[in-house]
């Protein structure tokens, strides 16, 4: 006979197991104070189904009680007429051992289940891929990009305008991330993502970093980023996003669409975002020496036209990696989830689904 156990209080669980069309349903009244008014409802649920109850009690000697509630057959918790089995799989053998009646746990069943589950999503590849734009970026820098992915990976954008530091910028994104993810950063979104590896590294399946550096600024990096900040809080914002539009385009800088493209997110961002921002680059770490401690699979792509984060800083990036790959695209600036989706997709859906 094949059936399930249950403890009380089972609640409305009775009547899923009811509709499988169990033998019997055995309720553990060992391990569990016994609510006589929920075993006579189980009772007379199963009775109606056309199912027995069976008690199983600590001691046989108290049988009277649970036959009087409504119980068909009272049996001791040690006796080896009932197997008890967590893992459906092990029905056979339970049978093979003599038992007249094997029970699924119902609840150790579940528990197993869910525990299976959780591991599955967090150790069976990129389930989630979390998305971190650089400087005056948004989400919809990847647009193009996760049209182009694989079905079945879901893209997760994080913010880096929240925050005045690298180190908080990290936390803000890990705060909103899965368990679990794969992560990719484009510029200031790379420095920000190295710094979540450096924070908890268990949580990255995969890194990759577009167009990023793992140095600390220059000094004539801090200069210019200081007279952007200058004029930013002076109200020349709109000027500031139309000049960084062309630096960071680069040879795309003349294509009007991608130009309208790249102002409209920073004009998401923002002034104060803007400033915030700033405020991160000039205090950014240098992460060149933990770069060995990356042992995940590592994706470094660079355009061979950025003039902002030259091919070269990218290469040396890729070299401190012992699992990197380092994809140069031709034609490309700086901003080449914009210019070149295309190229940048494909070098995504490899590093993801290769070994």
């Amino acid at each position: 006979m094949a059936g399930v156990l249950v403890r009380l209080p089972v609640g409305r669980l009775v009547e899923t197991v009811l509709e499988q069309r169990v033998d019997f349903i055995a309720v553990d009244l060992a391990s569990a104070p016994v609510d006589e008014i929920e075993f006579r409802r189980i009772a007379v649920a199963a009775h109606a189904a056309g199912v027995c109850v069976v008690a199983v009690v600590a001691d046989s000697a108290v049988a009277d009680r649970p036959l009087a509630l409504g119980a068909d057959t009272v049996v001791s918790s040690d006796t080896s007429d009932l197997a008890i089995i967590v893992d459906a799989a092990e029905a056979n053998a339970a049978i093979c051992r003599g038992a007249s009646m094997v029970a699924l746990d119902v609840e150790a069943a579940m528990s197993t289940s869910i525990a299976t589950f959780v591991a599955a999503r967090q150790t069976s590849g990129p389930a989630t891929l979390v998305l971190l734009a650089g400087m005056l970026g948004d989400a919809r820098l990847f647009d193009d990009v996760v049209a182009r992915l694989p079905d079945g990976i879901h893209c997760q954008p994080a913010r880096i305008d929240l925050d005045d530091s690298i180190d908080e910028m990290a936390a803000t994104a890990l705060a909103s991330a899965p368990a679990r993810f794969a992560l990719v950063g484009h510029s200031l979104g790379g420095i920000v993502a190295l710094a979540m590896w450096r924070r908890e590294p268990h949580r990255v399946t995969r890194l990759a970093l577009l167009n990023s550096s793992a140095r600390e600024p220059s000094a004539a990096q801090r200069d210019a980023w200081n007279r952007l900040r200058v004029r930013t809080e002076t109200g020349q914002f709109d000027a500031v996003v139309a000049e960084q539009a062309i630096v960071n385009l680069g040879p795309a800088a003349t294509e009007e669409a991608l130009v309208l493209r790249w102002s409209a997110m920073a004009s998401k961002v923002g002034p104060d975002g803007f400033l915030r921002q700033l405020q991160a680059q000039a205090g950014r770490p240098d992460s060149t020496g933990m770069l060995h401690t990356i042992d995940v699979r590592c994706l470094v792509v660079s355009g061979a036209g950025d003039e902002v984060c030259p091919p070269s800083i990218q290469a040396e990036l890729a070299a401190a990696v012992a699992r990197a790959e380092h994809v140069e695209i031709p034609g490309a600036g700086h901003m080449t989830p914009l210019d070149r989706p295309a190229e940048v997709a494909a070098a995504l859906t490899a590093w993801l689904l290769d070994d």
